[in-house]
């Protein structure tokens, strides 16, 4: 009798373990002085929805920062700086975007993460993309990506990447940087229609633009590639149309945002 109760104790804490009620994911930064800042990702059962309000206890709140040091940082749902994003298990796991800003940094800069995080035993979906997620901004579009497809850097293949703009290049845009979690080579046909990147049409083009989306659009930004930002215009549907014969002929970042929060980005060329 003991013996069965026991063999039952150790059965129920053993499950007991299985089921935690947070996740956390780094994703460190380095720059070439050797300073370093860290952005966290949070999958937890107390988590509000993840642009409902700010999860103080799970590290959403307002950060300050030092002006004069390097520092990354994303918005929390206040539109305030902070250094984490946390969401709830039900209704978001294992899909987060973020949009990492950073200043006063040094090249190169070295990010590191640990990809066994995607893969613990005790996760709620058992499907979480083994990829992981991925990162995309212009330096990993045209040159240290992985994902030669989809033009970005797929964070289940390595634990660290060193970016460097090249010499021919320095002004490339490396921040803000779009990281997904959850898009990987596993994530079904369904979510990676609607999460694939943007194909503006006509690419090249003249005096207009247009994008559509698996999602409403609230707003398209024009960047040139020094950052300077062209156009802004706000959306109304899943299709939206810029007018721009006042840009110089040249190309462009084309960012959408949309109704769930996230970046999409996209290269388009203006041609005379």
């Amino acid at each position: 009798m003991a013996r069965t109760f026991l063999l039952a104790l150790i059965c129920s804490l053993t499950i007991g373990t299985k089921a935690q009620p947070t996740w956390r994911f780094h994703l460190a930064f380095e720059d070439g002085t050797g300073a370093r800042d860290t952005i966290w990702f949070v999958f937890d059962t107390t988590a509000t929805g993840g642009t409902s309000e700010v999860d103080d206890h799970l590290g959403e709140t307002a950060v300050h920062m030092n002006l004069d040091a390097f520092n990354v940082w994303i918005l929390n749902p206040e539109y305030d700086s902070t250094k984490t994003s946390a969401a709830p298990y039900v209704g978001y796991y294992p899909f987060m975007s973020v949009e990492i800003q950073a200043f006063n940094y040094i090249y190169p800069i070295t990010l590191r993460w640990d990809t066994a995080l995607f893969r613990l035993p005790w996760l709620p979906a058992p499907g979480f993309p083994y990829d992981g997620g991925t990162m995309d901004n212009e330096y990993f579009f045209f040159y240290e990506n992985n994902d030669p497809w989809g033009h970005s850097f797929i964070l289940g293949r390595s634990d660290s990447v060193v970016v460097q703009p090249p010499a021919e290049y320095p002004d490339m845009i490396v921040f803000p940087l779009l990281v997904n979690l959850g898009l990987g080579s596993t994530t079904g046909t369904d979510d990676l229609l609607g999460m694939a990147s943007l194909q503006p049409f006509p690419n090249p083009g003249n005096d207009k633009v247009s994008i559509r989306d698996a999602q409403p659009i609230q707003e398209a930004q024009l960047h040139s590639l020094d950052g300077r930002l062209w156009k802004v215009q706000k959306g109304q549907g899943k299709q939206l149309e810029l007018n721009v014969p006042e840009l110089p002929y040249g190309m462009y970042m084309l960012c959408v945002l949309r109704a769930d929060g996230t970046w999409r980005k996209a290269l388009w060329v203006k041609s005379n």
